[in-house]
């Protein structure tokens, strides 16, 4: 009798043993991969360009074909980020300039000059903290009607993220006004969510 209890309970505790082994494992594996909404889980955190969202589906063209907003950039992480380089390229490339970078909220912050498509723009970094929502204009020498783009955002930690649209059946802008001259009032509600934007 003395001898059943003592194998009965050494199973009981063999068993035991397994089960704390098997949750350990199990619970380990789940704290190490689980993340939700830019929340860090098990000491892994996500790199800048994992935080990025870009949207470009409320885009405008306007009808001169010189200006493209907006590519919406937002942090969907809870800690700070910034992009420090933009490659913008398109097809088909026939020559033509990208002039000008307007970063929407961060109104000061822009980037001018003259430079071929597939060029990396080095710009002046351009900080988003959690939940920050920023749009990007993009201005051009000449007509950019019916072109495919690529832009590749570089954060600071060196990450990157790449989106791509086009102007094929991009939407103009309805009362945008033409070369030369100013937009001074932002896009007609319903129609494509742009800022105020000035010809560069």
């Amino acid at each position: 009798m003395g001898k059943k209890v003592a194998i009965i309970l050494l199973a009981i505790g063999l068993l035991v043993a397994l089960v704390s082994i098997l949750g350990g494992s199990t619970g380990a594996h789940l704290s190490d991969t689980e993340r939700s909404g830019g929340n860090v889980f098990g000491g892994w955190e996500p790199s800048q360009s994992d935080c990025l969202i870009v949207d470009t589906s409320d885009m405008c063209l306007n009808p001169a074909g010189k200006w493209i907003c907006c590519v919406w950039v937002m942090n969907d992480c809870q800690f700070d980020i910034a992009i420090a380089k933009v490659l913008l390229s398109w097809t088909p490339d026939e020559g033509e300039m990208l002039n000008k970078i307007q970063f929407w909220h961060y109104d000061t912050l822009e980037w001018k000059g003259s430079v071929p498509s597939g060029t990396l723009i080095d710009i002046e970094d351009c900080p988003l903290p959690p939940a920050e929502r920023v749009c990007i204009c993009l201005f051009f020498d000449s007509a950019m009607h019916g072109k495919s783009f690529t832009i590749e955002f570089t954060m600071i930690d060196g990450t990157s993220k790449t989106a791509t649209f086009d102007t094929l059946s991009m939407m103009a802008l309805e009362g945008a006004t033409l070369e030369g001259e100013t937009l001074e009032e932002p896009a007609p509600e319903g129609e494509c969510n742009c800022p105020i934007v000035v010809e560069p």
